[in-house]
């Protein structure tokens, strides 16, 4: 059924922003000029692209949301 389908991805993506938020919270906390090395950095920079698709694509989804309960 779409309807359960839906509110699966859509609580699938509801999760993944929490991660997101959290991860980014972690990486904003580290202290400035801590020492990574560039794998570390590669790994620093892969998080945060990963948390930014995940935030975009809620934000999104939540815009379509409102746009729908507005009529828009």
């Amino acid at each position: 059924m779409i309807d359960d389908a839906s509110e699966r991805l859509a609580a699938a993506l509801e999760s993944v922003s929490e991660l997101s938020i959290l991860k980014l919270r972690q990486i904003l906390d580290l202290p400035i000029g801590t020492s990574l090395n560039e794998d570390d950095g590669r790994l620093v920079r892969a998080h945060i692209a990963a948390a930014a698709v995940a935030l975009n694509t809620q934000l999104r989804a939540d815009a379509l949301k409102l746009r729908a309960l507005r009529g828009d």
